[in-house]
């Protein structure tokens, strides 16, 4: 396996989308959904605001992925290795507050994450080499 600048800038650019994808998303939510600020110290999630939630998972997750390619100039690969690392985190993150949220929450979030950041990177890269997206 080839890891070059390209491939260590693409990871760098991954995460750094990701984070801010999530930040501004879940300061989007406060801002705008004031039921959803008033219980998201205590965790205290409808269904709507949990599936909110995972919704700004997929789309920061696809969108990282999709960075992370168009920045190592690869054809998904980098994109893949960010969705690993996110799993790994996020694992540990997920276990250490496993109380917090009901057991889908956890599943369905940790299901999609690797997936979803790889095929975010395959999406990209074909969309980079001029084919559709869709074949």
């Amino acid at each position: 396996m080839k890891i070059n600048r390209g491939f260590i800038f693409g990871l760098a650019a991954g995460w750094m989308t990701g984070c801010a994808g999530a930040l501004a998303g879940f300061a989007a939510l406060r801002h705008l959904w004031p039921a959803y600020a008033a219980v998201e110290a205590q965790h205290a999630y409808t269904l709507p605001m949990s599936l909110s939630r995972l919704t700004l998972g997929v789309v920061g997750a696809a969108s990282a992925g999709a960075v992370a390619t168009l920045i190592a100039r690869d054809t998904g690969r980098a994109a893949w290795w960010l969705g690993g690392q996110f799993l790994a985190l996020s694992l540990v993150i997920h276990i250490r507050e496993w109380a917090l949220y009901p057991v889908w929450y956890h599943l369905v979030y940790l299901t999609y994450l690797a997936p979803v950041t790889g095929l975010g990177g395959a999406l990209a890269a074909r969309v980079r080499r001029g084919q559709p997206p869709h074949a």
